[in-house]
């Protein structure tokens, strides 16, 4: 009796630590295990390379003009460039209604100092070399809002945004690094926000 009692009791234990961590790990892009209330900001960039933030930047809401905006952003750095300051840096930015889907297409609504889309930025350091701007198409520029736990500041969603260059280098420039048209697709987020509307 002791000895049956000992088998299930071991099998018991087996299958709790099993069904644990099926709960508690995946993988991430790379097939790396991550804990599931790990954050993350990654997508495709031009349906060929895994761009994926290796620290997301500014992740908030505030309030201006009686509009609560959302900004998430996340920062890249490609393994060719890891011993330099230069980063690559997607921004989306809309004025928050909760879930749903929001258009990235550019617009400042009046009496704001802001504007509504996505912008990618080439850097070096706190230096913006080049700034890449949507493309007029609201349905190839959205973000959805799956969650948002304003208990725990989690927002989960995805996105998919097409941007194009600003401009040409001015004299004494670095050349951009990046093609002039750039396509984030696939994209998806789950990252902490830092609510400033009362600050």
């Amino acid at each position: 009796m002791h000895d049956v009692l000992y088998s299930l009791l071991l099998a018991l234990l087996a299958g709790t630590l099993l069904l644990g961590s099926c709960g508690l790990a995946g993988n991430d892009e790379n097939g790396r295990k991550t804990q599931v209330d790990s954050t993350y900001f990654r997508t495709t960039l031009n349906g060929e390379e895994a761009w994926s933030a290796g620290g997301t930047k500014g992740n908030y809401l505030f309030s201006e003009e009686g509009y609560t905006w959302l900004s998430i952003s996340g920062g890249y750095r490609p393994e060719s460039n890891t011993k330099y300051s230069y980063t690559e840096i997607l921004e989306l930015l809309v004025i928050f209604r909760g879930t749903g889907t929001y258009a990235l297409v550019e617009d400042r609504p009046e009496g704001t100092n802001n504007v509504v889309g996505s912008e990618f930025r080439e850097t070096g350091g706190d230096v913006i070399y080049h700034t890449y701007s949507p493309i007029d198409d609201s349905l190839t520029n959205q973000l959805t809002i799956t969650s948002y736990d304003s208990t725990t500041s989690l927002i989960e969603g995805t996105f998919h945004t097409t941007v194009v260059v600003d401009s040409a280098p001015e004299p004494g420039e670095p050349s951009q690094r990046r093609p002039d048209t750039l396509r984030f697709t696939d994209g998806e987020f789950r990252v902490n926000v830092r609510d400033q509307r009362d600050e």
